[in-house]
């Protein structure tokens, strides 16, 4: 005899109970299978945007807010670091190339960093000085024109954002790479020197101004002050950590937020972290900073996998306890079906198949819910930062779902045990 038809017979018999017990294990489920399959997609799409970048150098401070502005273009400030050094690294022969970023500019939200031709590897050239390279997710194409602004929202500094005075024209886009720099515009490095030092000149100039009328008799004492208050406000505005540019001085190529490199060998990649990690600049692999902060990312995927597991547990104990409130109905159908010649393994294999069905329901389902949340999940990240992330089934996903499965049959034959074992006289005249 086929015990399915009566275990369906008994599903449908109470519809909104067995749907609520699906839904149930499906939210169990699908936590456990986000949980799986987060953790590796951000792995594999942040090592993705990192890839291009082998050696990072940059003023002494934070190493993970070094890789997260220059790899992933976090807004946030940077120290900047002595352009004596950026022009001896460039010139040490273990260096193939080696390019400034010059961060803080943007257009339209997205970011502008001046960069050198190196740091294109021959994906496109800057042929002149207003020249720019969209990167493949911004709405700019070959010939667009555009002015950079100062600053990005409230990383802009202690002045308001307002454009500057060069037009940039777009001359090439950049393939889609699925990092942050998708969203970037590049631009030569001497151009984003040159508008920050003329900047710097025409605000020299005004607060001479001021104090030239002032001393012709307007008001001393307020002209004065004003002076003053130029002078300080042109020294905030160009603080080393204000907005991520620097002003050549004394003949070298100037001071740069973060500095990429490019070694020519494993060995000489090393040497150089060796000898820039000083009390002047710090030399870091990015790959070793994301692997830090990997741990940091293991430990909290740790943590949301016990409360996912607690979770299922939580829900498979609810399942049996509502199995266990309907018991003396089905221990009664079974004693009919019993009474007129049905053998004991018939009444258990049924009541078994009922609760593994709606485990089994809530766990397909559930792991549909799993993964589509991470892919949405993923998607609206892409869209925010630029990191793009594949999803895919990871065998962890499945033993979660396996697990679930392998837990939910075990105790579905507790239920199913305790009806087949009851006496069918007794439990006819019950």
């Amino acid at each position: 005899m086929n015990p399915l038809p009566l275990a369906l017979a008994s599903l449908r018999r109470f519809p909104f109970l067995s749907l609520a017990t699906v839904l149930l294990v499906a939210l169990a489920v699908g936590l456990g299978t986000a949980v799986a399959l987060l953790e590796p997609s951000l792995r594999q799409g942040s090592a993705a945007a990192a890839r291009k970048f082998d050696l990072l150098v940059g003023a002494p401070g934070s190493e993970s807010q070094l890789v997260l502005s220059a790899v992933y273009l976090d807004p946030a400030p940077l120290p900047l670091l002595d352009g004596a050094v950026a022009a001896k690294i460039a010139a040490d022969p273990g260096v193939a190339w080696s390019s400034p970023l010059l961060l803080g500019d943007s257009w339209n939200g997205c970011p502008v960093v001046g960069v050198d031709a190196a740091f294109l590897e021959g994906a496109a050239r800057f042929a002149a000085p207003t020249d720019a390279v969209a990167g493949a997710l911004t709405p700019l194409r070959p010939g667009d024109a555009f002015q950079s602004m100062h600053g990005r929202g409230e990383h802009a500094g202690p002045t308001p954002p307002h454009p500057h005075s060069t037009v940039f024209t777009v001359r090439a886009v950049l393939p889609p790479t699925g990092t942050p720099w998708d969203k970037a515009i590049l631009v030569p490095a001497a151009a984003v020197r040159a508008l920050h030092a003329h900047g710097h000149d025409a605000h020299a100039q005004e607060g001479g101004h001021d104090a030239k009328d002032a001393a012709h008799g307007k008001n001393p004492a307020h002209g004065s002050a004003h002076a003053d208050g130029e002078e300080r406000e042109e020294t905030e505005e160009h603080a080393p950590t204000a907005h991520g540019h620097g002003v050549a001085q004394n003949g070298d190529a100037g001071p740069t937020p973060a500095l990429v490199v490019k070694p020519r060998t494993v060995a000489d990649a090393y040497r150089l972290r060796a000898q820039y990690r000083t009390a002047q600049s710090l030399a870091v692999f990015p790959a070793e900073v994301l692997v830090r902060l990997y741990g940091l990312l293991g430990n909290a995927q740790r943590v949301l996998s016990l409360v996912s597991g607690l979770t299922q547990g939580a829900v498979l104990a609810g399942v049996l306890l509502a199995v266990f409130a309907g018991l003396p109905r089905r221990r009664k159908t079974i004693a009919v079906l019993r009474a007129l010649g049905a053998p004991r393994l018939y009444g258990v294999l049924a009541l078994w198949l009922e609760v593994f069905l709606q485990v089994l329901l809530g766990g397909l389902l559930g792991l549909a819910l799993g993964w589509g949340g991470t892919f949405w999940g993923l998607r609206l990240l892409a869209a925010h930062t630029g990191v793009a992330a594949q999803v895919s089934l990871e065998g962890a996903a499945l033993v979660s779902l396996g697990l679930c499965l392998a837990a939910g049959s075990l105790a579905a034959l507790l239920p199913a045990w305790s009806c087949g074992r009851a006496p069918v006289a007794r439990t006819l005249r019950e």
